[in-house]
């Protein structure tokens, strides 16, 4: 799940909460919304996540393709 697998790359970076929502120009407990699931980031906020995480969107939000 989406929040899940923002924590955990979150943590493989060596990034806390803060260091995040301060990069997203955003209050941090507005960014934890996203790390509990209440909340998740639009399109945008989105992108610029994976991007610092160094992760790809899909791997983020979970996405696999069966073949």
């Amino acid at each position: 799940m989406f929040h899940e697998n923002l924590k955990k790359w979150r943590v493989i970076r060596g990034y806390t909460r803060r260091d995040v929502a301060k990069r997203l120009d955003m209050l941090e407990a507005s960014y934890g919304f996203y790390e509990t699931g209440r909340t998740k980031p639009d399109t945008a906020k989105l992108l610029r996540i994976a991007e610092m995480l160094q992760v790809s969107t899909d791997v983020l939000l979970d996405f696999h393709i069966d073949e």
